[in-house]
């Protein structure tokens, strides 16, 4: 019902249904899930990159293909670069 849904719908968008675009995960053979980082800073607005690194370690580990994450920041975050560094 906002941001989250309207970004996996676009990743799984069906190719060839008549309303354009495919996504990168589309077709019936993909499931979805959803996953959710919880632990945030003391002021409560900002996700710890601990928590985040854990979030997808744990989404590889159980086989997840894709992920989006739809958050960003100014700065550079050299722990989050670091550890996924060995995905790529």
């Amino acid at each position: 019902s906002s941001h989250g849904t309207h970004v996996t719908g676009i990743i799984g968008a069906q190719y060839g249904n008549g309303k354009g675009g495919a996504g990168v995960a589309s077709g019936t053979k993909n499931d979805f899930c959803q996953l959710s980082v919880y632990g945030v800073s003391e002021d409560g607005e900002s996700l710890l990159s601990y928590n985040i690194v854990a979030a997808i370690k744990d989404a590889v580990k159980n086989g997840v293909q894709v992920i989006n994450m739809s958050f960003g920041s100014e700065y550079r975050d050299r722990l989050l670069e670091s550890e996924m560094m060995t995905y790529f």
